[in-house]
């Protein structure tokens, strides 16, 4: 018998494929992360159970964990997803009215946990290409040109493809990243060239727009929280580092940085004063007969543009649409006691994470989103620039 929430969600859970009975479960909540920085998404589920769970259908490791979830809406179309996981991990505590348990779930791709040996030779689009094959994705992917052997050296999936994305090349601007979806999409995206699209989808107030009849791109947020690792993600992979290898040919070292980045913002944060040198790394060796030509240019250039991505805004959402990861949003917010646009958190931004939040009366979603800087009077920069 599956969960409902009437006007709001209807929601089915089966365990090694034994459905939960909701007369003898209470859903307390259930969250559902997505976000670029992890390699698959994951599931909280967090149910009261009145003990013949664990006594009929003990939770063992990588238990088959099945989600069917239908998101009700009046303004407009029904969302429907299945994730199928494992039990990666859980808990479980006595309470008055049975066992409470706290269940934590991987989206199931085996090849993204299990460790091979292998190469293939091609461009990264040929290994994601792969990958996304034997998981049971779709691959959505940017173009680019990186043609050598990538090896697998008895490594787990979800690392070779750090390694791939963090070597993968286009053009001197060109940064690429990765994510998986809970529609299980595979997503291999150059910033570059989704920065320079128009936004998909316009984020506005929803105080401010209340009773306002929605485009089928608008999403109405509240709550929204401002964050900055700007002086973290800088330190870590910024100011001051250099990276360099060594070309066993000519015997000398070579210098690798990004030479060219496109700012969209009024500023950004990156402090002249920090700007000094701070270590030193080698990248290794030089040996052009098995990497392609931008191979360590590329992990230089991909880590630092990545890293200027450290301006976040969080919002909370009652609005569904089907954004996804890695989307290019627009961002509205208002000054309701002086009745104007704020213009320094305002403007484009990418999708980061996306977290689908349920409990026992209302479903609700939040998305995190993520830019390089802040469009605040570049007078009042502070040094950075």
């Amino acid at each position: 018998m599956s969960f409902n929430v009437f006007g709001k969600y209807e929601l089915n859970i089966s365990i090694n494929n034994i459905p939960l009975d909701s007369t003898r479960n209470i859903i307390q909540d259930i969250i559902i992360h997505e976000s670029v920085h992890q390699s698959l998404p994951t599931v909280d589920i967090n149910i009261v159970n009145d003990t013949g769970l664990i006594e009929d259908n003990p939770l063992t490791d990588g238990s088959q964990i099945d989600i069917e979830l239908t998101i009700l809406q009046t303004e407009n179309e029904e969302e429907q997803f299945r994730i199928e996981t494992f039990l990666w991990s859980h808990e479980a505590v006595e309470v008055s009215e049975g066992i409470q348990l706290s269940l934590h779930c991987v989206l199931s791709a085996s090849d993204f946990l299990e460790g091979r040996i292998e190469s293939v030779n091609g461009s990264s689009f040929d290994v994601f290409s792969l990958m996304a094959e034997r998981s049971r994705m779709t691959l959505i992917a940017d173009p680019s040109v990186d043609k050598q052997v990538w090896i697998r050296a008895g490594i787990r999936g979800n690392i070779w493809l750090n390694d791939v994305i963090n070597h993968s090349w286009a053009s001197d601007r060109s940064a690429f990243i990765y994510a998986v979806t809970r529609n299980r999409e595979l997503l291999k995206y150059n910033l570059d060239e989704r920065a320079s699209r128009n936004p998909k989808w316009v984020f506005k107030p929803e105080r401010e727009y209340a009773g306002e009849e929605l485009d089928d791109n608008v999403i109405k947020y509240k709550y929204p929280k401002f964050t900055s690792q700007s002086g973290f993600l800088n330190t870590f992979f910024g100011y001051g580092r250099r990276l360099s290898s060594f070309d066993i040919e000519s015997g000398d070292f070579e210098n690798h940085q990004p030479k060219t980045f496109i700012k969209r913002t009024n500023f950004m944060n990156l402090n002249s004063d920090r700007e000094v040198p701070q270590r030193y790394t080698s990248l290794g060796f030089n040996n052009n007969l098995n990497v392609h030509a931008n191979y360590f240019n590329a992990y230089a250039q991909n880590m630092r543009i990545k890293s200027f991505y450290s301006i976040n805004v969080s919002v909370l959402s009652n609005y569904f649409r089907a954004v996804r990861l890695l989307d290019r949003v627009s961002l509205s917010l208002n000054d309701e006691s002086q009745n104007l646009k704020r213009t320094t958190y305002s403007g484009n931004y990418f999708v980061e994470k996306i977290s689908t939040i349920l409990d026992s009366t209302n479903v609700t979603r939040r998305f995190d989103l993520i830019r390089e800087g802040f469009n605040a009077d570049s007078s009042v920069a502070n040094r950075s620039k």
